[in-house]
């Protein structure tokens, strides 16, 4: 199983609705971030061999918002991320817009979430766990 196919296709069902208007990255994307808005990265840290077509992805979700413009851009980060942990990373969502083929997908599960502030920027990291299958 490749990491780049689960980073893709989480990018894939994050751009869907939810974050339709959000720039979503994969860890492993050339592109240059947007430093004026909020910007979502993907990407998979580790990849485990449970059983048979079964796998747990390790992911960070990353969430970077500039912090030069202030309390407004942590209430848009805030949100973002609450939208993120409520709504976007259920089963539901993600069953519904997971794109089809290989890596089929089968469950995710938050495990940590985290907010600092790193080199002029507000940041949230999502850790999570995610079941795909080959």
């Amino acid at each position: 199983m490749n990491p780049l196919l689960v980073e893709s296709a989480l990018q894939t069902a994050l751009s869907a609705e939810a974050f339709s208007s959000i720039p979503v990255y994969t860890g492993t994307d050339y592109q240059e971030l947007t430093p004026e808005s909020l910007n979502l990265i993907v990407s998979v840290v580790h990849l485990e061999h449970t059983l048979g077509p079964l796998y747990k992805a390790h992911v960070e979700i990353r969430v970077a918002s500039p912090a030069l413009l202030g309390s407004a851009q942590l209430s848009s980060l805030s949100s973002t991320l609450e939208n993120l942990r409520t709504t976007v990373l259920s089963n539901a969502y993600l069953g519904t817009y997971w794109p089809g083929g290989i890596p089929g997908f089968a469950g995710i599960w938050i495990q940590e979430t985290a907010m600092s502030q790193q080199e002029h920027q507000w940041v949230a990291v999502v850790k999570v766990l995610v079941g795909v299958s080959e």
